[in-house]
């Protein structure tokens, strides 16, 4: 059942409000909120009502105007949550900012010595690996040009850049697929451009506001290949694809292996490529093996050991309930936090919205392989191996192993709105199992 409106998805953002705004009162009568500051829970209500005004305001997402109000809406958040951070915690990168320090401290001695001397000092450390390596390079690029104080705030402003050119992108990639559905686009990208993740990720000065606009630049590129097959575009695509080296390996692998799949596929060869992939699923440990190994160079039990340190280290030793947690949370997660005070409470909303909206999205990949809609392939195809990533390596409850994954979960979204609708029945028994465990993920906290 097609559907050429944009309503649906405004109704599941309204879900998304009421779901928020239920479970926001609920820990806090039930005497959740005994850990969390004041200024936290402020943030936390007021910026999941701007996002949700922001998505639901048409004239906010206008086409002319989505990398303005993208980056008003990113910047504005982003240095008040900043502000908050250096006046309410003991830390300016925010409440657990472990990484922000480390990449921070690391750029501003980087700026200090030369190339070598920064390059030997980093292999002596555990941020020394060449997940994390395009990040340092960067701070020490920008430490070396503006005062240390002001590169925070520096980087908060690129950042809001870089997100706004990742939507616009986004929105161009959109209407290469279906020309005549510019208004369903617009409406997809405006819940891209208010994602609170972003948000906190640049006030807190993590890598992700640089490392995702590469990834959906790279995916713009090589859907613009696909129809104007150009050796240019050809260039960029690779390009910005082997950028992604330098952030995080796995999804250089990742993307690699599916632009070539795809770029194989067509009418006559669609069905044969979708079991294939299904085979490929089975033996996908196998597969990275061998592309992480001999392509890349690098060991892919090297990557997954470094995701499941850092997993460890925010949510404990490993058990049978975290592994159901992170199974759950892979596919239809991360969930929102509304009980700890950690930076995650900041984008709570968006992560509620994410899982409303995971429903769509699996009905999509779903109807995508049945029909053999081998436009969007590549895709569904990211996304699927992306959720089989994040279950293997354990980071399912981390927003920060999925989010690279998000720029094919949007055009998913957006080929849902365009073609289909999922039964209210359905959606309402999905809506109330998630209310169920989000409530038991953070009881259980």
């Amino acid at each position: 059942m097609a559907t050429n409106s944009s309503k649906d998805i405004n109704r599941y953002i309204a879900y998304g409000l009421c779901s928020f705004l239920l479970l926001f009162l609920l820990f806090g009568i039930s005497g959740g909120w005994g850990n969390i500051s004041t200024y936290q829970l402020i943030i936390q209500f007021v910026f999941a009502v701007v996002s949700f005004l922001y998505i639901a305001n048409r004239r906010l997402s206008s086409t002319n105007k989505i990398f303005v109000n993208t980056f008003l809406f990113q910047i504005s958040l982003a240095s008040i949550l900043k502000l908050m951070f250096l006046n309410f915690e003991d830390c300016e990168f925010g409440p657990s900012a472990a990484d922000s320090i480390g990449y921070f401290d690391y750029g501003l001695r980087g700026s200090r010595m030369t190339l070598d001397k920064f390059q030997d000092m980093l292999s002596d450390t555990s941020w020394g690996g060449i997940d994390d390596c395009g990040y340092l390079y960067y701070l020490r690029f920008l430490f070396g040009i503006f005062p240390d104080v002001m590169v925070p705030f520096v980087a908060i402003f690129l950042n809001s850049i870089y997100i706004s050119v990742a939507a616009l992108a986004l929105y161009k990639t959109l209407l290469i697929l279906v020309p005549e559905k510019k208004q369903i686009a617009i409406t997809v990208v405006g819940v891209f451009s208010s994602f609170l993740f972003f948000v906190n990720s640049s006030a807190v000065g993590l890598k992700e506001d640089l490392f995702v606009p590469i990834i959906i630049v790279s995916v713009y590129y090589y859907v613009s290949y696909r129809i104007n097959r150009k050796l240019l575009t050809l260039f960029l695509c690779v390009f910005f694809t082997l950028m992604t080296v330098f952030f995080r390996t796995a999804v250089t692998a990742i993307l690699l292996t599916v632009f070539i799949a795809d770029i194989l596929t067509n009418q006559k060869n669609k069905k044969i490529v979708i079991y294939s992939f299904v085979i490929a699923l089975l033996f996908l440990p196998f597969v990275l093996h061998i592309i992480c190994d001999y392509i890349l160079g690098i060991s892919l039990d090297d990557i997954l050991a470094v995701a499941q340190k850092r997993n460890d280290i925010a949510d404990g030793a490993n058990s049978s309930s975290k592994q159901i947690g992170n199974i759950l949370a892979s596919v239809v997660g991360p969930f929102p936090t509304f009980v700890d005070p950690i930076d995650s409470i900041f984008y709570s909303f968006s992560s509620m919205v994410k899982m409303l909206l995971n429903l769509p999205v699996l009905y999509a990949i779903f109807t995508i392989i049945k029909k053999f809609d081998y436009r969007y392939y590549f895709a569904a195809f990211i996304y699927l191996i992306g959720i089989i990533f994040t279950i293997i390596s354990g980071t399912g409850l981390d927003m920060r192993y999925q989010i690279p994954f998000i720029g094919a979960y949007f055009i998913l979204l957006f080929y849902f709105v365009s073609e289909l609708r999922v039964g209210k029945l359905i959606y309402i028994i999905y809506f109330v199992t998630c209310l169920g465990i989000v409530v038991m993920y953070n009881v259980t906290k």
